[in-house]
C-alpha cells in the first residue's frame, strides 16, 4: 500500500561550538523562514521539537519567534514534542539523568506554550529498547523510530501505529523516514510515495528543515499527490476508539547507519575513537560524582544542570557542525564538566588523593589523582596523562583531539623512541616510520600505588633493537603540579642508540607563548634547554617545565578540520627529545616537572 497519511516532525537543536553571528545567520536562513512558511500554510500540521537551549536562545534574542509558535500551538497546527532538554543521546544517560532531562523539558514547554508534551523526539534518531520504559516513566506516550528498525525486526512494510513494551511499560511508536533536502526534489517525492506502507498507509517524515525552500517543494509535491497531513494525537485517538488491536513489536537498537557506517550497533561507531571513549567516561564519572552531594540541594541542583549541559549528542560524532572534531564545542562541554567538578569540591563530596578505578570501562584500572584545585588522571595505555584539569583557571589542559596522531590518540607524556634521522618535518607530518617499539600504544603495568597517596609507578618491557628495554615511569602528583620520573634500563646484551621523545598535546589557544630564557620560541624551531614556560595569555597563567637533562624542544600548532569550520586550531604540541646510548646493563634517567602558576608582572 502506498503512502496516504504523513506525520511531519521538525526538530531544531542549537548548534554547539559556532560563533554567535553564525547562530543569528542560522536563525535568519532556517528557523525564521520555517516559521513564516508554516504560519501561512495552516493545512500543514506537524510536530516540533525545540531543545531547551534553543528555547533559551530564542527567548533572549527572538521572542517574536516563540510568540508565533505559541499561536501555531493554539490553533492546533503544531504539537510540541518533549525529550531531552539539553539534546542528548538518551540511551547513553543514566536512569536519573534521563528522567532529569525529560522533566526539565516538560517544565520548559509548559512555561513557554502552556501545554505538556505527550510525545518525544529522539536526538540523533537513536533507538534502544530500554527507551520504552524511560519515556513512559517520563510521562511521554509516543515517539518516532526509523523504518530500518522495523525492517530489521521482520516488518518490511511498516505503515501504521505500533506498540512496544519494556518492563511492563507500553509505548506507541511511529515508523519514520528522514527527508533528504539536498538532492533531487522530484526523485525524493517519488521515493517517498513508493515506500511500502501496509495497514493505514501511514508514514512519519523527520527533518531538521535546514533548507526550507526544498522542504516546501517536497510538501507541495506530496500534497498534490493526495497525501493528507495528520498528527500523532489524531492517530492515537482513532486507534483508541477503534476495534482493531494495535500490533506489538520489539525493535533492535539503532545500527551505525545513522552515522553512515555499516556497523550493526551505533555505539561501536561512536566509540571507535579512544579520545571519545575518554570523553564519555569523563561525562559518566562527573555525573556519578555529582550524585554524591547529599545535604546541599542548591549546589546539587546546579551541578546536575552542568552535567546535563555536557551531555549534548552533537559532540559524539562528526555532525553538521563538526561534533567532537570541533575544538570550540569540546571546550564548551568541558567547561560545563569543570563547573560540576568545582561544585562537588565546594560541597566537600569528594575524597582527595589517589584512587584506582576503571574510569573508561575497558577492564583496566586507571590512576586518578584529585585535589581541591586539580584533576590528574593516568591511563594504562601508554601510561599517559589523559586528564589535567586546573579549576582556578577553568582549564582542561588535555582536551585536544588529533585524528592522525602517531599514537592513535592525543594526550600528554607519550613515550617514543626515534631513530637518529628523525627530524622536525617527520614529527610535524605525524610520520611514525622512524619510531620503534610503539610504547605509546602499549599497556603499561601498574606496579606501585597506595590509596590516598600522591605517587604511582608504571613499567613496561619491550624487545627492540635486538635487546630488552625496561621502562619505568613514576608520577608524583601535587595540587598545582606534577613530576614524571623515567628510568630506562637495558636488560640484555644489545645496544640502544636512539632519541627518546616525550610528547605533550595541549588544548591551548594560538596566542600561547612558548618562552625559553624570556625569549618566545616559534614553531618549526629547535632549541636545547632544561627549562621553559608556556604563557597562556587568555587564562593569565603560565605552565613552567623543568627537565633534569638537557633536551631538544620542538613546538607545533595542531589543526583539525570539519565541514562547518574548515581548518581550525585545536591546540599545540610539544616534543622533548633526549639522545640515549644504553650499553648492556646500563641505565638512563629523565625527570620532567610541570607546574601551573599565575602570570606575574615579570612574565607579562
Amino acid at each position: 500500500m502506498a503512502v496516504r497519511q504523513i506525520i511531519l516532525t521538525i526538530h531544531h537543536e542549537l548548534a554547539i561550538g559556532v560563533h554567535e553571528n553564525r547562530l543569528n545567520e542560522l536563525y535568519e536562513t532556517e528557523l525564521r523562514p520555517f516559521i513564516r512558511l508554516f504560519y501561512a500554510r495552516q493545512e500543514w500540521v506537524f510536530t516540533h521539537y525545540l531543545c531547551g537551549e534553543t528555547l533559551q536562545w530564542l527567548q533572549v534574542y527572538h521572542p517574536e519567534a516563540l510568540s508565533a509558535m505559541h499561536e501555531l500551538v493554539s490553533r492546533k497546527q503544531m504539537e510540541i514534542l518533549g525529550g531531552s532538554y539539553y539534546p542528548a543521546f538518551i540511551p547513553l544517560l543514566s536512569t536519573q539523568d534521563r528522567t532529569a532531562q525529560m522533566v526539565e523539558m516538560a517544565l520548559a514547554l509548559r512555561t513557554h506554550f502552556g501545554k505538556k508534551p505527550h510525545g518525544a523526539y529522539l536526538n540523533g534518531d537513536i533507538w534502544e529498547p530500554s527507551l520504552a520504559h524511560s519515556l513512559k516513566t517520563g510521562d511521554l506516550h509516543y515517539t518516532f523510530v526509523d523504518r530500518s528498525r522495523f525492517i530489521a525486526s521482520g516488518i518490511y512494510n511498516p505503515g501504521e501505529l505500533f506498540l512496544t513494551e519494556e518492563m511492563g511499560k507500553v509505548l506507541s511508536i511511529f515508523p519514520f523516514y528522514r527527508l533528504k533536502l539536498d538532492g533531487d526534489i522530484e526523485a525524493e517525492i517519488d521515493h517517498i510515495m513508493q515506500l511500502p506502507c501496509e495497514g493505514d498507509g501511514l508514514l512519519s517524515l523527520v527533518s531538521d528543515a535546514s533548507d526550507v525552500n526544498a522542504l516546501e517543494k517536497i510538501l507541495n509535491g506530496l500534497q498534490s499527490r493526495g497525501v493528507i497531513f495528520t498528527l500523532p494525537s489524531r492517530i492515537m485517538l482513532k486507534s483508541k476508539n477503534g476495534i482493531k488491536a494495535l500490533p506489538r513489536v520489539y525493535l533492535p537498537a539503532s545500527s551505525g547507519a545513522v552515522f553512515n557506517s555499516h556497523t550493526q550497533f551505533y555505539r561501536n561507531e561512536i566509540f571507535k575513537h579512544f579520545s571519545l571513549q575518554l570523553f564519555h567516561a569523563k561525562n559518566i564519572y562527573t555525573a556519578l560524582s555529582v550524585r554524591q552531594i547529599k545535604r546541599d540541594k542548591s549546589r546539587k541542583h546546579a551541578a546536575i544542570h552542568s552535567v546535563l549541559r555536557a551531555q549534548n549528542y552533537q559532540l559524539y560524532w562528526q555532525s553538521r557542525f563538526g561534533g567532537f572534531f570541533n575544538a570550540n564545542a569540546r571546550a564548551i562541554i568541558m567547561d560545563h564538566l569543570l563547573q560540576a567538578d568545582m561544585i562537588v569540591r565546594e560541597a566537600d563530596a569528594i575524597n582527595y588523593g589517589l584512587i584506582r578505578a576503571d574510569f573508561d570501562m575497558d577492564g583496566m584500572d586507571e590512576a586518578l589523582y584529585q585535589s581541591r584545585v586539580s584533576n590528574a588522571f593516568v591511563h594504562a595505555r601508554g601510561a599517559t596523562l589523559f586528564t589535567f584539569d586546573y579549576f582556578p583557571a577553568g582549564l582542561s589542559l588535555l582536551n585536544v583531539f588529533v585524528n592522525d596522531h602517531m599514537a592513535g590518540y592525543s594526550r600528554a607524556f607519550h613515550d617514543f623512541f626515534f631513530d637518529s634521522s628523525f627530524c622536525y618535518e617527520h614529527w610535524s607530518n605525524n610520520l611514525a616510520d622512524h619510531e620503534e617499539g610503539q610504547f605509546a600504544q602499549q599497556i603499561y603495568d601498574l606496579v606501585d600505588w597506595k590509596l590516598g597517596s600522591k605517587v604511582v609507578r608504571y613499567s613496561i618491557e619491550r624487545n627492540f633493537d635486538e635487546t630488552l628495554l625496561l621502562l619505568q615511569k613514576e608520577y608524583r602528583f601535587h595540587p598545582s603540579s606534577l613530576e614524571v620520573r623515567y628510568l630506562l634500563s637495558n636488560q640484555a646484551l644489545g645496544y640502544i642508540h636512539r632519541q627518546f621523545g616525550v610528547e605533550f598535546n595541549l588544548s591551548l589557544a594560538e596566542d600561547t607563548h612558548l618562552v625559553v630564557d624570556k625569549e618566545i620560541l616559534l614553531s618549526n624551531t629547535s632549541l636545547q634547554t632544561q627549562s621553559f614556560s608556556l604563557h597562556l595569555l587568555s587564562h593569565q597563567i603560565y605552565i613552567h617545565f623543568e627537565v633534569s637533562e638537557l633536551v631538544t624542544i620542538w613546538k607545533k600548532d595542531v589543526y583539525g578540520e570539519c565541514l562547518e569550520l574548515g581548518k581550525h586550531h585545536q591546540g599545540i604540541a610539544l616534543l622533548l627529545l633526549m639522545p640515549i646510548d644504553l650499553m648492556p646493563s646500563s641505565e638512563a634517567s629523565l625527570s620532567i616537572k610541570m607546574r601551573i602558576s599565575k602570570i606575574t608582572e615579570e612574565y607579562k
